[in-house]
Order: structure tokens, then sequence, then C-alpha cells
């Protein structure tokens, strides 16, 4: 995969769930890469081109998460019998057994909790399957 191809999904995002955030856009991206380049500096030189796409993939990668649309989510919790969506020596468990988990885990929270991550105390429910009727807080809880 090239740069060109991160390019093509990240000026298509929507920030579907993440709309609150810093814009993780293109622009974003180019500073976090202007930024980088002035803290390396002169250091520059004994770095590898390998390093210098190590460091630019990173930094590419590291906000890719923040573009995934509601589609793509639900289709990383329907695929319970294949390994696609999975990364071997890393995953521990599918997609929709981790959601589960979390799910669960958010219905125990305090109040306190639910104030500090939403504001307010909301109710912890199942996930729509119409992304039509999702609220912001539906989306921060991904529920």
């Amino acid at each position: 995969m090239t740069l060109s191809q991160f390019e093509k999904i990240i000026k298509m995002s929507k920030f579907e769930f993440f709309s609150e955030y810093t814009n993780h856009g293109i622009e974003h991206i180019e500073r976090v890469l202007m930024t980088a380049e002035n803290l390396i500096g002169d250091s520059i030189k004994i770095l590898t081109p390998r390093d210098i796409t190590v460091l630019i993939l990173s930094i590419v990668l590291h906000d890719l998460g923040m573009h995934i649309t509601y589609e793509g989510f639900q289709t990383l919790l329907a695929d319970q019998k294949n390994k696609k969506n999975t990364v071997p020596y890393f995953d521990q468990k599918f997609w929709h057994e981790e959601w589960s988990i979390y799910f669960e885990e958010t219905k125990r929270w305090n109040e306190n909790r639910l104030i500090s991550t939403f504001g307010k105390i909301i109710e912890i429910k199942e996930l729509s399957n119409d992304k039509d009727t999702l609220t912001e807080y539906d989306k921060k809880t991904n529920r």
C-alpha cells in the first residue's frame, strides 16, 4: 500500500465516530510530518531510507483508525468466522469478542465514569443496525 492509497481513505473520511476530536485529515498529517522533520533536524544524516519510511507510515497509520466508517465498524464486528480482519501475532480475540467484553464493561460503569466519559449519565444500549439513528453519544461508545 502506498501513501496515495491512504490519501484516498483520508480525503473520503467523514469522521463518523470521532467528530469532536482534532481534525485528523491531510493537513493534520502534514503538520505532524513537518514537526517530525523539525525534531529530527541534523540527525536526518544518520537515518536510513527505511527509518524514514517507518516514521512516515507510523504517522499516517497512527491516525488511520479515526477514519473508520459505520459500515467498516459493522464489518469488523460481523467477521466472526474468518481471520481476515485480525493480525495473528497481535490479536488474541476476534473483534466481535473484544466488542462484547467492552460493551459488558461499559454497562457496569458508575455515574462518575459515565460523566467523565460523556459529560452526563447515559443509558448504555446495544449498537443500532441503522447508522442514521445513532446519536453522538452512541458514536462515542460505538454502541
